[in-house]
């Protein structure tokens, strides 16, 4: 890796968040029962597999696995109720994966930010819990659900009706170059509190973004000063509660409407356009 690449990638990974100085919203409903004591049965489920590789402290899926469940599901509560992590399991290792077939410069790659086991283990737990907390459905991404599909057919809907009943449409896309790698970490705790995620939760994963070090390179000690953990099992569901805060603040048309019929599947879009 050419120390110029590495240096770039530094430099943005340790780039200070810019202030999100908006009110911090009440929540309607705070989930308390996300921190009920974690389960014996939650840390089996979250193991790794035997398969998988070493991680940053050079421990593979099987040694984790042999690792004693009890012993692990006490640490788990411990880090549930102090909100903190022990700096030697935020250590993680950085790799960097093209994003076009290519590269010319070091924004062509993605990077993908793997912590050790231990800490992935318990971020599994932490991500199935926080699936009770509900976010606009528009959103797909990250999510097990044939997204696409449902979105384009929305959408070919809207175009449809719009052309039947001779109606202005505009429609909009919107790349958002380095998304993960450029959210606000005071926006990552607004977005939190919004969605009544209990503080000690928000606060624990602060201080993950606050104290975790990655290394590539000759570079051993990287911080992050704005961006989500590409490779984090909890990153995709923190992005989409932050990507609610937007979609929630944006201004859609009232003449419009989609209602989705779960249990046969259709999708009607309602006529109301003007």
């Amino acid at each position: 890796m050419p120390a110029a690449f590495a240096a770039s990638w530094k430099t943005y990974f340790e780039q200070p968040s810019k202030a999100d100085e908006r009110t911090v919203p009440e929540p309607t409903q705070v989930h308390a029962s996300l921190l009920s004591p974690i389960t014996v049965e939650e840390v089996t489920k979250a193991l790794p597999s035997k398969k998988a590789g070493k991680d940053p402290l050079g421990w593979n899926g099987a040694a984790v696995q042999k690792l004693d469940k009890l012993w692990l599901t006490s640490v788990f509560n411990s880090v549930l109720l102090t909100g903190t992590m022990p700096d030697v399991l935020l250590k993680a290792r950085t790799t960097f994966i093209p994003k076009v077939p290519t590269p010319t410069a070091w924004s062509d790659y993605r990077p993908l930010t793997v912590l050790p086991h231990i800490t992935r283990v318990f971020h599994r737990i932490l991500e199935k819990r926080l699936r009770i907390v509900p976010y606009n459905r528009v959103q797909k991404a990250f999510r097990k659900v044939d997204g696409i599909s449902e979105n384009t057919f929305v959408l070919d809907e809207v175009i449809r009706h719009s052309k039947r009943y001779f109606n202005s449409l505009s429609l909009a896309f919107l790349d958002i170059r380095k998304a993960f790698d450029s959210v606000n970490h005071q926006s990552i705790a607004r977005a939190l509190n919004k969605a009544g995620v209990p503080h000690e939760i928000t606060h624990y994963l602060s201080y993950v973004l606050l104290h975790a070090r990655t290394e590539f390179n000759d570079l051993t000690e990287v911080g992050f000063g704005s961006v989500i953990l590409q490779g984090d099992p909890i990153s995709g569901l923190i992005f989409n509660l932050v990507i609610d805060m937007v979609l929630e603040d944006m201004v859609f048309p009232e003449s419009i409407s989609v209602e989705w019929d779960w249990s046969c599947r259709a999708c009607y879009l309602l006529t109301t356009l003007c």
